[in-house]
């Protein structure tokens, strides 16, 4: 949506979200405030070890599920890679655990469908860009490793964003920077 008298420019995927939490069938479900519950954590030992839980689960529509959210977070909602991120790393083998964690997702959406990002002119005294990044340390329960994230907004509005998981073990939270100093300063800029 565009208001060029206000400056203003509205995305929203409310109608293609709306259909995907339909399609899972949780449009009456009870709507919860995160996209992932404070108590989430995953382990590869959550998986379907005997024959009779993997066929179970070989119903279960989990990756259509994950690929029809991340498809909305690509877009319009920089609030869900950090969701997106945990419960994609189960797609080829997702227990009823991660099952019930995508539904979560989707009771998020099911409170949120009329979230996206807006954008407006530049306002005096508000900076341009601005840059968020955050590490966790360690978060996987398996491999140990952290995930890291981060957010640009220009004028107040996500431009760009990510969360992945580092390709290597941390070995402790703290790291030198690697950024080029000032001349006469300790601290790097950037």
């Amino acid at each position: 949506m565009r208001d060029r008298n206000k400056g203003e420019l509205f995305l929203s995927q409310q109608g293609y979200l709306r259909n995907v939490v339909e399609r899972f069938k949780m449009k009456y479900s009870k709507v919860v405030g995160t996209p992932l519950g404070h108590h989430t954590k995953f382990s590869i030992k959550q998986c379907p070890q005997s024959d009779e839980e993997k066929s179970k689960m070989e119903g279960t529509p989990y990756a259509s599920g994950v690929g029809s959210i991340m498809y909305g977070m690509v877009c319009s909602r920089p609030g869900l890679s950090y969701a997106i991120s945990v419960i994609s790393r189960f797609m080829a083998n997702p227990g009823q655990v991660h099952w019930q964690t995508l539904k979560w997702v989707l009771r998020y959406l099911n409170g949120s469908l009329k979230g996206g990002l807006k954008y407006t002119r530049s306002q005096p005294g508000r900076d341009a860009l601005k840059r968020y990044v955050d590490a966790d340390y360690a978060s996987n329960v398996d491999t140990r490793k952290s995930l890291s994230r981060f957010v640009f907004t220009l004028f107040g509005t996500t431009v760009t964003w990510k969360a992945n998981q580092q390709s290597v073990v941390a070995l402790s939270t703290t790291q030198e920077s690697t950024l080029p100093m000032l001349k006469g300063s300790r601290k790097p800029y950037g």
